[in-house]
Order: structure tokens, then C-alpha cells, then sequence
């Protein structure tokens, strides 16, 4: 463990391995009345999970289920290759001192003398709620994975339904869609069109696109109608 006085914060802390409450819960209880308390502050990294399961001699899966617990809550931030932190979003909560000094500027602007009061040295406590009421975070942890998982897998090897849906159709569209397409420019168009001349996309930028590509070239004069569509010639 880098920091000397995460150790010292640590080393005196224990789990109970024999009531009921999980030890990952125990140990998310105690960062959390560390930060609540101060101990740990906004911003400041926390031990790897390796370095803090050596210390409190548990598993290290089981500092990661506290390290995650507590980030669903909102405590913690999390970093690719940067490790564990508190939020740096959680109020401050120390008491800013204050002086007499602040009162003379309002003396000289408003002409009359103001009581001076005097601030007592320490700040007084500021007054911590026991409970931390948040919509928080779903809790992935109670949901049944196991039974989600089989249920998918049955129904999709069931009756080939994974073929129906989870596999690839044909690139062209439907054909039963294409098919009525057709039926409809013909009558409405007075085109003579087949399915085999239709070819679904998802957007008129992909349907301009492939027709630009497919009919175009280089030097070509391409001439559009007026108001026409902006985004057609846009870089």
C-alpha cells in the first residue's frame, strides 16, 4: 500500500466473518463512514484491491464487491489503468474559516460601524444524518443471472428460433416487402419493376450514398432539383 496513512487507516479494521451481514457489506460500511467522517476525502485513490485484501488478510473478490457496491452508490469513481477513488463530486463538507478581516471592507462602504463578533477557533461539528436517502443505482448483484441466461439459451436453441431471429436475413430486405414494393411502383409509378430491382437500406444518406457509388463518376455533372435536400450536398 503506496500511502502510509491509508495503512494506518486500515490495518485496525475488522471483519466479522461470523454474522450474517456479508463481509463485502462490512467492509463498504467502513469506507463509507470514512468518507462520511472525513478520513477519506473527495478525490483521494484508494488501495488496490490486492494491496487491501493483503492488509485485511480477505479475499480480494471480496474488496472488489465493496469497491463496486459502493460505486453504484455514487462514492466511488473507477479508472481504466488509473485505479479507485472517491467521487470527485461529493460535497465538502469542511467548515471554511471565517475572520474578522471580512467586515472591514463593509465598514468603510457602509459608513457605520458593525458589531465585531467573535468566531469561535474550532468549528463547530457539522451534523451528519444517519441515513443517506437516494434513488441510487438497480444493484446487479440481486439479479438472477443464472436463471436469465438459461431461460435465453432454452428459447433459443428451442424450435429454431435462433435461426429466425439471431441469425442474418437477406442484405436486400424481405423479399415479401420488396415483392409489395414493387407491386406498388409499378401500379402507382408506372414502373416495371421486380423484387430483384429493389434494395432496402436503413437511411436516404446510405440510399444516396450507394447510388452515387454505384452511378457516378469522377468529372460527372449531377444536377438536383430546387429546394432539393441540404444534406445531399454537404461534404
Amino acid at each position: 500500500m503506496d500511502s502510509p496513512i491509508l495503512h494506518s487507516l486500515f490495518e485496525n479494521t475488522t471483519l466479522d466473518h461470523s454474522i450474517a451481514r456479508p463481509v463485502y457489506l462490512q467492509l463498504a460500511d467502513i469506507l463509507l463512514d470514512c468518507i462520511k467522517t472525513g478520513k477519506l476525502r473527495s478525490g483521494q485513490k484508494l488501495p488496490s484491491t490486492r494491496d487491501l485484501a493483503g492488509l485485511l488478510q480477505i479475499n480480494r473478490i471480496t474488496v472488489g464487491k465493496a469497491y463496486e457496491e459502493l460505486q453504484m452508490q455514487g462514492w466511488l469513481e473507477s479508472f481504466v489503468g488509473r485505479g479507485t477513488f472517491i467521487s470527485a463530486h461529493l460535497v465538502d463538507h469542511e467548515p471554511e474559516t471565517l475572520t474578522g478581516n471580512r467586515h472591514r471592507p463593509a465598514m468603510k462602504k457602509a459608513g457605520f460601524s458593525i458589531p465585531f463578533q467573535n468566531y469561535p477557533d474550532k468549528a463547530t461539528d457539522i451534523f451528519i444524518p444517519e441515513l443517506h436517502l437516494d434513488d441510487g443505482y438497480p444493484d446487479p448483484s440481486l439479479a438472477p443471472l443464472k436463471e436469465l441466461y438459461r431461460a435465453y439459451r432454452n428459447q433459443l436453441t428451442r424450435g429454431g428460433l435462433y435461426h429466425r431471429f439471431g441469425s442474418y436475413n437477406d442484405p436486400a430486405g424481405p423479399q415479401y416487402y420488396r415483392e409489395t414494393l414493387s407491386e406498388y411502383l409499378n401500379a402507382t409509378r408506372g414502373l416495371k419493376t421486380t423484387a430483384q430491382n429493389i434494395l432496402s437500406v436503413r437511411g436516404t444518406l446510405m440510399g444516396i450514398n450507394l447510388v452515387c457509388t454505384a452511378l457516378i463518376r469522377p468529372g460527372d455533372v449531377v444536377v438536383s432539383g430546387i429546394p432539393g435536400w441540404k444534406r445531399h450536398t454537404m461534404p
